[in-house]
């Protein structure tokens, strides 16, 4: 009676279809739906499991679900799937322009690098050139 109360109550709120024998009152990360526990003097309930209680939390458990308690699904909603990957899309954009900036910095920092070797590089030869003439004229 319990577990037929708990899996009707899953497919009417997230219609999602566990069958009797198949309703956890602990849940793991494979269980599609997990335990919303309102009302703190019924929590100790969900840190066993189902087959281990006596009667008496059956009883309980088969009046106050809905009330006291309630099944929500253990993935986050689409809204909230959105909302992540909406905030991811603006960490990534935020990311990006950084990286261009940086890019920008060094493309520029590069070029001036390549001025300075070719003004040396002209330095260099100019000195060559003088060596030359001053060795001649020797």
């Amino acid at each position: 009676m319990c577990r037929s109360r708990l899996s009707e109550h899953i497919a009417d709120t997230l219609e999602i279809d566990i069958k009797p024998c198949d309703v956890r009152l602990k849940t793991d990360n494979e269980t599609p739906y997990e335990w919303h526990v309102e009302d703190p003097r019924i929590q100790e309930l969900f840190d066993r499991q189902l087959s281990k209680h006596s009667v008496n939390a059956f009883i309980v458990l088969t009046e106050e679900v809905g009330h006291s308690f309630w099944a929500k699904t253990s993935q986050p909603t689409l809204k909230e799937q959105l909302k992540a990957v909406q905030a991811q899309n603006l960490a990534l954009v935020e990311r990006l322009a950084n990286a261009e900036t940086e890019v920008a910095g060094r493309v520029r920092d590069a070029d001036n690098l390549e001025q300075k070797l070719r003004i040396a590089n002209s330095t260099i030869e100019n000195s060559r050139q003088e060596i030359q003439r001053w060795m001649s004229m020797a």
